[in-house]
């Protein structure tokens, strides 16, 4: 992610800011931005070093760790890095609506207690898959995207994603997909919906099996209805929610 050298290129620049006692006389935006480019070379100073939970908001002992809004860093800055400023609002907007976030809680309450308001208690594992802390024969995930907000929950390993569909990046197909599956997108007649697809499919696979984004994405394939990682067999079931706006996957263990 980002640039591996780019620590050491760029320095560390943040956005100036009023002065308290003047930002407090008016409503206006008090940040003034850094210049695109700027914002880029910032971007290519994060570079996935492994620092603990980067991505998922934890507690360790008593001290709080990571991003309380699990948001996925350093596929942001990579994103901002290489000059992807849609996809990395997207991939912002991912994490951080926090109607989707309780919706998909109430759900999980629903799924595994039949009660929205019987509170599930649940926490996440290192590479920030969830697990239930009282009932570890359930395997649950969750996922939100737009205005939808879906739980998935198994008797044995599973990952759920949802997307709404958007305008494709073919340039991230390039960087994280196989050739394969890039080929059959640029072959579809629809290629957003192709290109979601294996995108949704790809995500509900690692979260599956629990790595997160620490496995390239290019390094295995979604273009069948399984496929194989550690020795075991995972499938594919999609789901539709309604719209055609939107693209959901379900990835479970065989």
């Amino acid at each position: 992610m980002g640039k591996p050298t780019g620590f050491l290129e760029y320095e560390r620049k943040n956005a100036k800011a009023e002065a308290p006692l003047e930002r407090i006389k008016h409503f206006n935006e008090f940040h003034t931005p850094l210049s695109h480019e700027e914002q880029q070379k910032q971007g290519a100073r994060c570079m996935a070093c492994g620092v603990p939970f980067c991505q998922a908001g934890q507690m360790i002992m008593g001290m709080a760790s990571g991003c309380p809004l699990h948001n996925l860093v350093p596929e942001w800055n990579d994103l901002i890095y290489h000059g992807n400023w849609e996809e990395a609002y997207y991939r912002l907007k991912k994490t951080n609506k926090k109607s989707q976030s309780i919706g998909a809680e109430l759900l999980l309450n629903y799924a595994v207690n039949g009660d929205i308001k019987k509170t599930v208690e649940w926490d996440t594992e290192n590479g920030g898959k969830l697990y239930l802390t009282q009932n570890k024969d359930l395997y649950v995930n969750l996922s939100h995207s737009g205005g939808y907000a879906v739980c998935a929950v198994h008797n044995k390993d599973v990952g759920i994603d949802i997307q709404h569909l958007r305008e494709c990046d073919m340039n991230l197909a390039k960087r994280f997909f196989t050739a394969e599956e890039t080929e059959y997108i640029n072959c579809s007649a629809d290629k957003n919906n192709a290109f979601f697809e294996v995108w949704t499919k790809k995500e509900s696979f690692v979260k599956a099996i629990g790595t997160g984004l620490t496995i390239p994405l290019n390094s295995f394939s979604v273009l069948s209805d399984t496929t194989r990682y550690d020795g075991k067999t995972y499938c594919f079931k999609e789901y539709s929610v309604g719209e055609d706006d939107y693209k959901m996957f379900v990835c479970y263990l065989s």
